[in-house]
């Protein structure tokens, strides 16, 4: 029993270890269950693939699109909700929930601080008990598409938002 325990408190571990990994590049996490045993289930399940295609996808892909991948992948391997979001969004199915709005708005004010997360035991509005967001700042990569000038047309038709290096991507 107590290796069992032990195991169990490497896995927890190991399952957040992933989802910081994964908030490194900007998303959020909704947790659709309140049960730590089914976190568990979900981290030995689908945890190490999950960070395994990150690693595959980020060689091949730009980050947006390793991000975006293997956020969906992991969204339909486990029962957990993986986010990509911003102030200013492409699509609206990325668009930000009041929450989320607050959370970055609260990283904005507190540049230092890493993350910012929630949890609410039962009954909660969003029906998430557990959310996590951490921000994507911008970096050289980002800015070919995302840079100035703002407004000029991107590789993907997409207008430039005029992000900096540090900015939220």
């Amino acid at each position: 029993m107590r290796n069992e325990n032990k195991q169990n408190d490497s896995n927890i571990v190991l399952f957040f270890m992933v989802i910081l990994v994964i908030a490194t590049i900007g998303t959020t996490v909704h947790l659709y269950t309140s049960t730590q045993k089914m976190a568990r289930e979900a981290y030995i399940s689908s945890s190490v693939e999950a960070a395994q295609s990150l690693v595959v996808l980020m060689n091949y892909n730009n980050d947006f699109s390793a991000a975006l991948q293997t956020a969906t992948m992991y969204s339909l391997a486990t029962p957990f909700k993986v986010k990509l979001t911003n102030t200013i969004v492409r699509n609206s199915d990325h668009a930000p929930d009041n929450w989320e709005i607050a959370a970055m708005a609260d990283l904005m004010a507190n540049p230092m601080k890493p993350y910012v997360y929630e949890y609410q035991p039962k009954n909660s509005k969003s029906g998430s008990p557990f959310r996590f967001l951490a921000p994507l700042r911008a970096n050289v990569r980002c800015l070919q598409c995302h840079g100035d000038p703002v407004g000029e047309l991107d590789a993907t038709g997409f207008p430039k938002e005029g992000l900096k290096i540090g900015d939220f991507a």
